[in-house]
């Protein structure tokens, strides 16, 4: 649990930095590396502004649970560096057309 709490807090400043822009792209590497392993990102120009910054998108937080209510578990460690230069695939959603 604390592994997850440490990731999620790394992860909510980094990309609280990024998000008023105050991280610039030759300040940070593209290439991080946290406790599962080493992430590559990409760098992206700041709209209406000079700045750039580094995005690293859809790094994993937590694993699935073995059962429906237990306590979340954190992500699986990775060899290979993991590319957060794009969002991952969302949640499939089921829905019904009760009309």
């Amino acid at each position: 649990m604390q592994l997850l709490q440490a990731n999620t807090l790394r992860l909510a400043a980094l990309l609280g930095l990024c998000r008023v822009g105050l991280v610039f792209a030759r300040d940070l590497p593209t290439r991080i590396k946290i406790d599962s392993g080493e992430v590559v990102g990409a760098a992206a120009q700041v709209p209406e502004t000079s700045a750039t910054v580094n995005k690293f998108l859809g790094i994993p937080f937590a694993s699935s649970p073995p059962e429906r209510f237990s306590s979340p578990k954190g992500p699986a460690s990775w060899q290979e560096p993991l590319q957060a230069t794009a969002f991952k695939p969302a949640c499939v959603q089921q829905f019904t057309d009760s009309e």
